[in-house]
């Protein structure tokens, strides 16, 4: 069996690899923001997500890194679209572009404010100074600028990120996340959802060019998905001990009409989800927990820090962490080199 070496010798080092994504695309910086789509190994290594590790372990390839925390899946699409195209118009071919999206969750949604609408309701965003503090605060992440050079010239607009965060650092009508919120259900989520794999596939399609995507967690469910799922705390023993996830499925032959057209014209080959007793619609998150290893793998998620403790058992016993947090940049590599790499070559 070939190694990862011998394959990375037989790669055609033209080949230009176009990542979308949230924060579990890239999180230390924000597209347009402070950062650009190139500059993301200037990330510290705890901070390094699947691009990062694309790009370290295919050293002859050319990775871009549209990741952008908070970003929904609208502009997930949207920035990988304008990017690939940016690359065919300067004359690269399409066998020499590859389009991996990590798909944030459904229920996110953004809104686009035109620079006439910005200037109507006096929008502003300050700009920051890059301090650590900057770099740090989620302030500068419920904007999404990928269609412009730079953040700060505000020539044609911005979309406005509904995250999940709060919103009153934020200069701008934010009426319209609540007034959206009380009418959005699963189902909604999931036929947006759907519309942008049918984009992504559609494009891929028209201009032949090879894409594959996976998601940050449990997507892909409808209300009768979401109500029929069982709960979980996030202790430590459920993560750790039990590998314990949610019991999310989704029946891809569903009979709602407003769903069902959408799937039948899917192509979920190009799509990975993480799949066991519990699920058939995981993400990285599930596959982390499930693959962790603490001898070899040192880290699940960013947040825990297992290695300041002298022990696992010492992190079992003492730690006051819930929940789970963003799959760690060992686990990211591990899963570059066990699932992305088949798509990679």
């Amino acid at each position: 069996m070939e190694t990862l070496q011998v394959l990375k010798k037989n790669m055609n080092t033209n080949m230009n690899i176009v990542c979308g994504g949230c924060s579990f695309t890239r999180q230390a910086k924000r597209l347009g923001l402070n950062g650009t789509d190139t500059d993301f190994l200037e990330d510290e290594l705890q901070m390094w997500r699947w691009p990062h590790h694309v790009q370290e372990l295919y050293n002859n390839f050319k990775v871009y890194n549209l990741g952008t925390p908070t970003h929904d899946n609208s502009c997930i699409v949207q920035s990988v679209i304008k990017k690939s195209t940016e690359l065919l118009n300067k004359g690269v071919v399409s066998d020499d572009i590859k389009i991996i999206v990590q798909w944030s969750n459904q229920h996110r949604d953004s809104y686009f404010f035109s620079k006439k609408v910005t200037e109507e309701y006096n929008c502003k965003v300050i700009e920051p100074s890059y301090t650590e503090d900057d770099t740090l605060d989620d302030r500068w992440s419920h904007l999404s600028t990928f269609a412009e050079d730079t953040h700060f010239k505000n020539r044609w607009g911005y979309y406005l990120l509904n995250g999940g965060f709060m919103w009153e650092h934020i200069k701008y009508p934010t009426d319209i996340l609540e007034a959206n919120a009380k009418y959005t259900s699963s189902t909604q989520s999931i036929i947006r959802l759907l519309t942008n794999y049918l984009l992504l596939q559609n494009f891929c399609k028209v201009n032949n060019i090879k894409h594959f995507s996976f998601s940050l967690s449990y997507n892909f469910y409808d209300d009768i998905a979401s109500e029929n799922a069982g709960t979980s705390n996030g202790t430590l023993d459920e993560i750790y001990n039990l590998r314990k996830i949610k019991n999310y499925h989704m029946d891809f032959n569903t009979d709602n009409p407003y769903i069902k057209y959408l799937i039948d014209n899917v192509d979920f080959s190009t799509n990975y989800f993480y799949k066991n007793e519990n699920t058939n619609i995981g993400g990285i998150m599930e596959w982390a927990i499930s693959n962790f290893d603490y001898n070899s793998d040192k880290e699940l998620f960013m947040e825990h820090y297992l290695e300041k403790w002298n022990n696992f058992q010492e992190f079992y016993q003492k730690s006051k962490i819930i929940g789970t947090g963003h799959v760690s940049q060992q686990m990211n590599k591990k899963f570059v080199k066990e699932i992305l790499s088949k798509f990679l070559g």
